[in-house]
């Protein structure tokens, strides 16, 4: 899932490929059908997203025809980071301080 975002937020010009912390960066589908795609369409086909968009499709029945409008990723690691002086942090042990080479993504899907 690290690749997937890491690829999709280098496409859309993060430089390094780490998404920012809280409100993060958004991915939605392009209006414009010249614009290249390929980043949308990775975040929604992530394992993540999909099994969300699968269950819509399944369940449209019983939940109303819903789509998915847009993925937002951001960097838990790096929101921790800014509270580190103020007690303890909650992240994974291990795992390099935000700012570095990993992230841990959070995603929020608006339907």
């Amino acid at each position: 899932m690290k690749n997937i975002i890491r690829d999709a937020l280098i496409s859309e010009g993060v430089a390094d490929g780490i998404p920012p912390p809280w409100p993060g960066h958004t991915f939605a589908p392009s209006e414009d059908l010249e614009e290249d795609g390929s980043a949308w369409e990775a975040m929604v086909g992530s394992p993540n997203v999909l099994g969300i968009a699968w269950m819509l499709i399944q369940h449209a029945h019983e939940m109303g025809d819903k789509i998915i409008h847009s993925v937002t990723v951001w960097d838990r690691l790096a929101e921790a980071a800014e509270f580190e002086d103020d007690g303890p942090v909650d992240k994974p042990e291990g795992q390099p301080s935000a700012g570095q080479t990993d992230f841990l993504p959070c995603l929020y899907i608006e339907l």
